[in-house]
């Protein structure tokens, strides 16, 4: 009978604490994505994972070119007749094809008015 307890005790409480684990490492690698010039700087193939942070945070509109400069270093691409640059965030691996990323960012005035994010998939 104390057996037949602990089981049900234990089945009860297991997928409670299975939902409370999932919560934690969601939380735990929603931090690990936050921007942050150190993590941009460090992690060159994988900037990927921090574009969700600058663009959902707006951290780039309205900045100057020198200050995108400062923070992100000069882009992979710049046209300066469609007033456009581009950076490289990295490629990830899935399954057999590459996905390649980018953060692409329009201007205006001198101005960010527009950053995001594009995914390129390579297949092999």
């Amino acid at each position: 009978m104390l057996n037949t307890r602990k089981t049900i005790k234990f089945l009860i409480f297991l997928p409670a604490i299975l939902v409370l684990l999932y919560f934690l490492i969601t939380f735990l690698n929603h931090l690990n994505h936050r921007f942050s010039k150190r993590k941009w700087d460090q992690y060159e193939n994988k900037r990927y994972e921090l574009c969700e942070d600058l663009i959902n945070k707006k951290l780039l509109i309205n900045k100057s070119e020198q200050d995108v400069i400062d923070l992100l270093g000069e882009p992979s691409l710049k046209v300066d007749s469609m007033q456009y640059w581009r950076y490289e965030t990295g490629t990830k691996q899935v399954w057999i094809n590459d996905e390649r990323y980018s953060l692409s960012l329009l201007w205006k005035n001198g101005k960010v008015i527009l950053a995001k994010a594009d995914t390129i998939t390579v297949k092999f």
